[in-house]
């Protein structure tokens, strides 16, 4: 386990299903990109990395389908500036 994560900590960014390497990457706080079948990334996901979270579209009528979510660690401030509030805010 100790080679496996000084492996990962040598890593600019990893792509990993849902698996050990996607926590370890969180743990470590190296970028990644996690890859999601039919789990749900909400219960499972990394939550400490800078990550892209892809999901695939199941079979399922109550999937969520694709999901594209990004993850930055630690969180930027929200951009509240009136411009960038008119692009976002529905008419």
């Amino acid at each position: 386990m100790m080679t496996y994560c000084a492996m990962l900590d040598q890593c600019s960014v990893v792509v990993s299903a849902d698996s050990l390497p996607i926590h370890i990457c969180s743990a470590l706080r190296i970028p990644l990109v996690a890859l999601f079948g039919p789990t749900g990334p909400r219960q499972t996901g990394p939550w400490m990395a800078r990550a892209v979270v892809l999901t695939a579209k199941c079979a399922s009528p109550h999937s969520p389908g694709y999901e594209v979510r990004m993850i930055d660690w630690p969180p930027r401030p929200a951009c509240t500036s009136s411009k960038s509030m008119k692009f976002s805010t529905p008419c």
